[in-house]
């Protein structure tokens, strides 16, 4: 007996809450709309983005600004070389630090 009146109990419980369980809207296929999406692959190098880090937060500016043309390109030509190469020294040109 004790089976059937959990059984009562339990569906007179339910019939006192009355709550509706929150549902996502159901769309159909209608509605969808497909887009054709495309993509292009680029080689990106490493001088491509050296040139991006100087070029767009006016470092390139600011040297071409601060001297004549020849010398700038020189400048810029230089420091980039540094950067990509970790600062070693330019081949066939000794340093200071390469004397015995």
């Amino acid at each position: 007996m004790e089976i059937a009146s959990y059984q009562q109990s339990h569906q007179e419980r339910l019939k006192q809450k009355s709550y509706a369980s929150p549902q996502r809207s159901k769309s159909s296929k209608a509605d969808k709309k497909t887009e054709i999406v495309s993509a292009k692959r680029t080689h990106v190098g490493m001088m491509d983005i050296i040139d991006h880090i100087g070029r767009v937060p006016g470092i390139d500016a600011a040297v071409y600004s601060s001297t004549d043309t020849g010398t700038a390109q020189k400048i810029i030509s230089l420091a980039r070389y540094l950067l990509a190469t970790n600062g070693q020294s330019f081949p066939g040109i000794q340093t200071s630090k390469d004397k015995p």
